[in-house]
């Protein structure tokens, strides 16, 4: 996207490696992060914080996940936790030509219509969808498409467990953390976000929160399997497999 006119330096306070970049699409100036790779916004390590404090604090235009088309069900999960957030979102689906080699087939407008933001398909290696890609930007930029992100159904009983601790967070969010994102990180166990909040609410409520976390601590399980059946689905309607060989003895 950039040619490789990058800046590499680190993050400030980090070891972590980062790289900007320009890019000239038509009239506009885009600078481009590269974030640290990750499946998940859960920050177990200094890349994964990273890349979770940049999209939370700095709050850029458009994040584009660059989504691995030969393993769906694995990359997908970054999705579903950034569909939480409310950074625009577009999808990069790419490495296809392993996907194909692999005999699946993927409809990509199929998956971009189950999560409702654009989904790119991609062969980076060989520059192919890098445009279309651009053009993706470009639309969610300048408000052209009609972005409604559907995010992952965690069943009645999580949702009603997040509106408590959000209930026990009130008004004491600090910004720029969502108040709904940050009671899914607590239920999920998050070190960060829980020393976070300890740090802004005052003791009772921190107790009665301390509390439901304890009386729920099978949260984290029944959150991550309900978005891995979530793109289940999601993979199921847009993915063709190919047949198994019958064999016969």
């Amino acid at each position: 996207l950039t040619g490789l006119s990058q800046h590499v330096g680190n993050w400030p306070g980090k070891t972590v490696e980062q790289k900007v970049g320009e890019c000239q699409l038509g009239e506009q100036h885009l600078q481009i992060v590269d974030l640290p790779g990750t499946y998940s916004l859960t920050a177990s390590s200094a890349e994964e914080q990273v890349t979770r404090d940049y999209i939370l604090r700095e709050q850029p235009d458009v994040v584009v996940a660059v989504v691995n088309a030969a393993n769906l069900e694995r990359t997908l999960y970054l999705v579903t936790e950034l569909l939480e957030l409310p950074a625009p979102l577009v999808v990069g689906l790419n490495m296809l030509d392993v996907a194909e080699g692999n005999g699946l087939q993927i409809e990509a407008n199929v998956l971009q219509a189950a999560l409702g933001v654009p989904t790119v398909p991609m062969v980076a290696a060989h520059g192919e969808g890098l445009d279309a890609l651009l053009e993706a930007v470009r639309q969610m930029l300048c408000g052209e498409f009609a972005y409604a992100p559907v995010q992952p159904d965690l069943g009645a009983d999580i949702e009603t467990l997040i509106a408590q601790v959000e209930g026990l967070i009130g008004d004491n969010a600090p910004p720029p953390y969502p108040r709904r994102w940050l009671g899914l990180k607590l239920l999920e166990g998050d070190r960060e976000i829980t020393a976070i909040v300890r740090d802004h609410v005052d003791a009772e409520r921190w107790a009665e929160i301390q509390a439901l976390l304890r009386n729920n601590e099978d949260a984290v399980v029944t959150i991550a399997s309900a978005r891995y059946e979530w793109i289940g689905r999601m993979v199921r309607a847009a993915v063709t497999r190919p047949r198994a060989s019958m064999v016969s003895l």
